[in-house]
């Protein structure tokens, strides 16, 4: 059976020449990366190709070339992130960077460390073609890799010629996958908060006006039961939950109306007994809302001193202090 989990996604960059889709195709089972995708001398990779293997989705980035401006080439790779990442498909999120070096040619240049640090926050440093390099290169390029700041763990040397370290870049991969999914995560969720809290809070606005329309044409009715009443702000404080995601049990509600005071329930419940009026139960609908729409807005978390402070202040638009429960 199948994994139906998304693939983690590794993004793979670096200089034209720099022993990318060489790497790719040491991963991933024969023919996934065709030959023609490897370039001599010139760059073969000119938009980003996906490549999958069977546990990991590989994106392959057009090479930078030599000379190339590295501000045109961070936007390039950044816009391609940053229209992933907004995905709403977790499957297309990028979790880690592959940033490849060709480690014969013995030098980082200033934009790879430009590019090293700016690109993508959880960066491997992967130095290519470790067979043919000689070990004073191998050394020269480890020390101005890592005087970039770059951890030490985080730097590997593979060779898609002799599979050398191939296993160190997929273990080190693996150990920073879950905080890499989660920092994608993370970011998706911070980008869509705001939208998310102006869609809930449109939500609580109705479910507030529909509770103190019907308090109001409840408390029109003859010999209505209390009961009625109640169980309408219950339903109202149960639909302002629910529009900021939560699922309000009766103990919820309980938890609720004993924090903002059982001494000033009992005041409300007791206005309402005579003149039982409009204006006081939609008053006093429309306070008790206001003040469980700030309570899930900070997810149920406002200590009982705060939320009794808020609660005074909503009942501040209970009629005979205004003359309607602004909105």
């Amino acid at each position: 059976m199948s994994d139906p989990r998304p693939k983690p996604n590794v993004l793979v960059c670096g200089y034209t020449g720099s022993g990318k889709t060489s790497l790719l195709q040491a991963f991933c089972s024969e023919g996934v990366v065709p030959e023609d995708a490897i370039g001599h001398g010139e760059p073969e990779t000119f938009e980003f190709n996906s490549y999958e293997s069977e546990q990991v989705m590989f994106r392959d980035s057009r090479g930078m070339e030599m000379g190339q401006r590295e501000d045109e080439f961070i936007e390039y790779v950044q816009d391609f992130v940053r229209r992933n990442q907004r995905s709403n498909l977790v499957e297309k999120h990028i979790h880690i960077l592959w940033y490849c070096i060709a480690g014969d040619r013995a030098r980082v240049t200033s934009c790879d460390k430009t590019l090293i640090a700016e690109l993508f926050p959880t960066t491997i440093v992967v130095v290519t073609k470790n067979d043919i390099v000689r070990p004073r290169q191998r050394k020269e390029i480890t020390e101005e890799i890592l005087s970039t700041g770059v951890a030490e763990e985080d730097v590997v040397l593979v060779s898609a010629e002799d599979q050398s370290g191939l296993g160190r870049l997929l273990e080190r991969t693996q150990e920073l996958m879950p905080r890499a999914q989660q920092a994608a995560f993370e970011a998706l969720l911070r980008r869509r908060e705001e939208e998310y809290r102006e869609l809930g809070d449109m939500a609580a606005d109705e479910a507030i006006k529909r509770g103190v329309s019907k308090a109001a044409g409840l408390s029109l009715i003859p010999l209505v039961d209390m009961p009625l009443l109640v169980d309408n702000q219950h339903k109202m404080i149960a639909a302002i939950g629910a529009a900021y995601g939560f699922a309000v049990s009766t103990r919820t509600i309980e938890r609720f109306m004993k924090g903002i005071g059982v001494g000033a329930a009992g005041m409300l419940l007791s206005r309402f007994i005579f003149p039982l009026k409009a204006p006081i139960a939609a008053g006093v609908t429309y306070s008790l809302g206001r003040t469980a729409q700030e309570w899930f807005q900070s997810e149920m978390a406002l200590p009982e001193r705060e939320l009794k402070r808020i609660y005074e202040l909503n009942r501040k638009q209970l009629p005979g202090k205004t003359d309607t429960p602004q909105e």
